[in-house]
């Protein structure tokens, strides 16, 4: 049994560091994730019984899994939420980290400590807990490793879609992200036109959902501003 954990951890030995890195750098932030903001809570009430819009989709989940999300359940989600992206950039990095060759890993290692401790990226989902911005990423995350499978990859326009309407935001932060690996893909040598064609479908998704939100999306709502405010 010893012998097999071992093995285990030896095998998922970047994974294992990266993911405690993460977890210290989050309980550092603590302080932000036990004094949360109440601003943040209205994301994770408003949903698509409100209207059919961007920022729906988060809170139409969580109505799926309770009908009554106190304040200390919404904030168990969130910090089931933070961890589950903890775990799959961990996964992410030590996979990349051992398909690279030995001898460029030392400078590999450079750009996934900068990853890891940057103020602009992982620090920022604990630092801001509460925030939309960890879903929009997992949604990205997904989508970039989805592409890269001949039967996941036709699920990327709807992870972009997903995105936008967990918050539009989504179009300007990650999408960048999720575009550049399609286009990415396009120029391997394996079936380049299914290739070509996610990533024609998932910038015409993405579009097509920025300008439904901005336009049809907003009259579809049924409260103003200031009745959610009150819901909430």
């Amino acid at each position: 049994m010893k012998t097999k954990v071992s093995k285990i951890v030896s095998y998922f030995g970047y994974e294992l560091g990266i993911f405690i890195l993460l977890g210290i750098q989050a309980f550092l932030n603590r302080e932000m994730i036990i004094n949360m903001e109440n601003d943040f809570y209205s994301y994770y009430l408003v949903d698509f019984s409100m209207g059919f819009n961007s920022r729906m989709l988060v809170g139409s989940f969580i109505n799926l899994l309770t009908d009554n999300p106190t304040a200390s359940w919404l904030k168990g989600f969130m910090i089931a939420v933070l961890v589950i992206a903890l775990l799959a950039v961990s996964l992410v990095i030590g996979r990349i980290i051992r398909c690279v060759d030995k001898e460029k890993r030392n400078i590999l290692y450079v750009f996934v400590l900068f990853f890891v401790f940057g103020t602009l990226t992982m620090y920022g989902f604990s630092r801001y807990f509460g925030l939309l911005d960890v879903h929009m990423f997992l949604c990205a995350l997904l989508a970039v490793v989805f592409a890269t499978n001949k039967y996941l990859r036709w699920f990327v326009p709807v992870l972009c879609v997903a995105g936008v309407f967990i918050h539009q935001g989504f179009a300007l932060s990650f999408f960048p992200l999720v575009i550049g690996a399609a286009f990415y893909m396009t120029f391997t040598d394996e079936n380049k036109k299914a290739k070509k064609a996610v990533f024609v479908l998932s910038a015409a998704a993405t579009v097509a959902a920025v300008v439904y939100c901005v336009t049809i999306g907003t009259e579809t709502m049924t409260i103003t501003f200031e009745e959610m405010c009150e819901i909430v």
